[in-house]
């Protein structure tokens, strides 16, 4: 058969509040499905992106064409599609996977919140042997606390449930650095670490954070900040 992808991506002007198109790509080809793999075949690749207040021509980009192989998995009784591709993470040359998330137009998609419920970890190999805790989240009601080790960050607050995603309001945030900078946290019990709340610093999400939270059994599925987390409930 033939497919069709288009990508939009955009910002929020802070002096008006209205959504400013930064840059859209579009794709199509040729695909193959062979079990769960995807076979893809591109044989146009474009661009464009906003020039002085004006979104310019679309422009051919070659390297952009070719084959692909992707894994594909349904959820939600198809109402969730994940495309999950293997690859190297440089600059160390990690193999990992990494996934896109689909919504289904028209479809029953998550909101019940009751599902969410509970401590959740997303652990990752640095390695490939040793593993560790990239992110932890945990859900207690409508209350969510999610933690991100490596930055020596937690932010807590009131979230929603609706279409697949998680919507927090206005967070607090807390740090596990000291005043010399340095990171205490606790890499294997992280919501256990001293947690402060600076001064001055706000986080990244003072005014809150979304993210897509696909449970599927013990395991659910997310996007965050360029990366694909795979959660495990503890």
């Amino acid at each position: 058969g033939a497919f069709v992808t288009e990508e939009t991506y955009f910002y929020i002007d802070p002096a008006t509040g209205k959504k400013e198109i930064s840059s859209q790509y579009k794709l199509d080809g040729t695909y193959e499905l062979k079990g769960s793999n995807l076979i893809t075949n591109i044989t146009n690749s474009q661009f464009r992106y906003m020039d002085s207040n004006k979104m310019s021509d679309w422009i051919s980009d070659d390297e952009g064409l070719g084959q692909d192989t992707a894994s594909v998995t349904l959820l939600k009784d198809g109402a969730v599609m994940l495309v999950e591709y293997s690859g190297s993470s440089e600059p160390y040359s990690i193999e990992q996977s990494y996934f896109s998330m689909y919504f289904k137009k028209g479809a029953a998609l998550p909101g019940n919140n009751d599902e969410l419920q509970g401590t959740w970890y997303w652990n990752f190999s640095m390695d490939g042997k040793s593993s560790e805790i990239r992110m932890a989240v945990k859900f207690d009601g409508d209350n969510i606390d999610l933690v991100i080790p490596a930055w020596g960050q937690r932010y807590t607050g009131k979230y929603t449930y609706k279409d697949g995603f998680v919507v927090v309001g206005e967070t607090t945030f807390y740090t596990s650095r000291n005043e010399k900078g340095e990171n205490l946290i606790n890499m294997e019990k992280p919501f256990e670490s001293e947690w402060r709340i600076p001064s001055e610093d706000q986080g990244y999400y003072p005014n809150g954070l979304s993210l897509p939270f696909i449970v599927d059994g013990k395991k659910a599925y997310s996007i965050f900040e360029g990366l694909s987390p795979v959660f495990t409930k503890q």
